[in-house]
């Protein structure tokens, strides 16, 4: 079977997903799966894909949606972070992460796009560079519309 390069996107984040969670064996009791489905989940030649139920499982204790990331991707949307990360909400502390992040992303542009042509690496960290900005600044939404709801005495 020959998957699109999305359906195959899908596939390699369950492989990712799987992998943070501590393998096969952690995978298949956290979603109450057989090892042998965790697997074909993830396996290219398959035409299984994780049921919605196993990808919400999982990834809510991975606490990183990799899957979900992924389905997103395919259809042309990105995931943002409507509620602040637990242990994160400070707004000086992610003001300092996006300044960092953006200024990476601006240095790592200037450099890729000093030439006509863009690199597999050189695309590849301008990605990486754009998901963390991206990031970041779901942080600094979610935290801004907590507070938005709350009384406050300035931010």
């Amino acid at each position: 079977m020959t998957h699109s390069a999305p359906k195959l996107a899908v596939k390699s984040a369950w492989k990712l997903l799987v992998a943070s969670l501590g393998g096969v064996d952690a995978t298949a009791a956290c979603v109450r799966c057989s090892r042998s489905l965790i697997s074909e989940y993830g396996n290219r030649a398959s035409d299984r894909f994780p049921p919605a139920n196993a990808i919400l499982e999982a990834e809510e204790v991975a606490s990183e949606p990799f899957v979900t990331a992924a389905l997103a991707r395919a259809l042309g949307y990105e995931l943002v972070m409507v509620t602040p990360p637990r242990g994160h909400g400070e707004l000086a502390v992610i003001i300092a992460a996006l300044s960092r992040d953006v200024g990476e992303l601006f240095a790592t542009a200037a450099h890729a796009l000093g030439h006509e042509t863009l690199s597999k690496s050189e695309l590849a960290d301008l990605l990486r560079e754009f998901g963390d900005a991206h990031r970041v600044t779901g942080e600094a939404l979610a935290l801004l519309h907590k507070r938005s709801g709350e009384v406050s005495n300035g931010l």
